[in-house]
C-alpha cells in the first residue's frame, strides 16, 4: 500500500480488548477446577484435562465473571477511542458451545455486538 492510500483510507486504529483473563475472569474458574492458586502452578497434564473438562460444561463460558478493573477499562476506551472496540477472543477446540456463549456474553454482559 502506498502512502497516499495509507493517508486516506485509514480512519482511527482499531482497538481490540482480549475477553478471557482481560474482560472475563477465566483464570478462577480455571484455577479452582486445576486445584491450583494461580494456572501457572498446573502442571501440563492438569492444564490438558482442565481444558478438556470445560469443553464439557454447558454454561462454563456464559457464567465467567466481568472482572473488576472493566468499568475502567470501559470508561478509557470510551474517552481514547470514542468507545469503538472489538472484542478477541479464541475459540477452545472442541468446545461446540463456547462462540455462541461468548457472543451471547458479548450482547449481554458487556452490551457489545460481536458481529460488528
Amino acid at each position: 500500500m502506498i502512502l497516499y492510500e495509507l493517508e486516506t483510507t485509514v480512519k482511527s486504529p482499531i482497538l481490540y480488548v482480549d475477553m478471557d483473563g482481560v474482560l472475563a475472569d477465566f483464570y478462577g474458574p480455571f484455577n479452582q477446577m486445576a486445584g491450583v492458586a494461580s494456572w501457572k502452578d498446573a502442571s501440563k497434564d492438569t492444564v490438558s484435562q482442565v481444558l478438556k473438562d470445560i469443553t464439557t460444561q454447558k454454561d462454563f463460558w456464559i457464567n465467567l465473571d466481568v472482572l473488576s478493573d472493566v468499568p475502567s477499562i470501559m470508561l478509557a476506551i470510551k474517552t481514547l477511542f470514542g468507545g469503538e472496540y472489538k472484542i478477541l477472543s479464541k475459540a477452545l477446540a472442541g468446545d461446540k458451545r463456547v462462540v455462541a456463549q461468548k457472543n451471547n456474553g458479548c450482547k449481554t454482559i458487556y452490551n457489545h455486538n460481536p458481529m460488528r
